[in-house]
């Protein structure tokens, strides 16, 4: 009897251990995502410095939209596009993005995440913005990809797509 109840005791601690270490990697997932998305979206705000650092590399439009595609929806890179691609060459504009120095995260799902954070002081006075930009994401082939962006005068709590 006592041997029986020792194998229960360690059969018992072993489900509890393997629950726990279960618990811990969907935790280091779960971060590893929010890590992804954080990253993700300073990678697409890092396309037009990138767009104007290597400028000699855009000889076309379509170079300049596949650039901008790598981090937003197909709509949004067009509208990127347009404004900096004019009479088949980049033009000299003012910034309309900036690198945000932390993101917030209010939501994520398999393939869909809302993020928001402070838009830089120097972009609301150029573009006269609202403080908060809101922005839609969609996992698009392990990459999460922005497909909306909006701004908001308030702190976002939670999904108002």
């Amino acid at each position: 009897m006592y041997h029986n109840k020792s194998k229960l005791i360690i059969l018992t601690l072993s489900f509890f251990f393997y629950g726990i270490s279960c618990q811990n990697s969907d935790s280091d997932n779960s971060k590893d995502q929010k890590i992804q998305i954080q990253n993700d979206v300073k990678n697409a705000f890092r396309l037009e410095e990138q767009l104007w650092t290597n400028k000699s590399q855009f000889k076309t439009r379509q170079q300049v939209y596949h650039h901008y595609r790598q981090g937003f929806s197909d709509e949004l890179a067009e509208s990127l596009t347009s404004y900096s691609w004019t009479d088949g060459e980049l033009r000299a504009t003012e910034k309309t993005m900036e690198v945000p120095d932390t993101i917030f995260i209010l939501s994520i799902s398999k393939d869909y995440a809302e993020v928001y954070f402070v838009i830089p002081s120097d972009l609301r006075n150029i573009w006269q913005l609202k403080k908060y930009s809101i922005n839609y994401l969609r996992n698009e082939n392990d990459k999460w990809i922005i497909y909306e962006s909006k701004e908001s005068d308030s702190i976002p709590t939670s999904i108002s797509n």
